[in-house]
């Protein structure tokens, strides 16, 4: 059994939910140098990272608001 909750993405806000699946050289354009590619796959990255953190910090408050009710 997983340690990891499942956790719904519907009520938080984040731009990376509008990010289609797809190889990483379809996430950047083609008349980029490389190092302009990097730094877009880096902000991608970031987003998506910061996308994690608000979806985490909203099941923290989630599970907080049960054992509030519970008590």
């Amino acid at each position: 059994m997983s340690s990891l909750n499942a956790l719904s993405v519907t009520n938080v806000t984040c731009k990376t939910e509008m990010l289609p699946i797809a190889p990483m050289s379809k996430l950047t354009s083609f008349n980029y140098d490389e190092e302009e590619q990097l730094n877009d796959i880096d902000d991608k990255i970031d987003e998506i990272l910061n996308c994690i953190e608000i979806m985490q910090k909203y099941q923290e408050q989630r599970q907080q608001k049960k054992i509030n009710k519970q008590h």
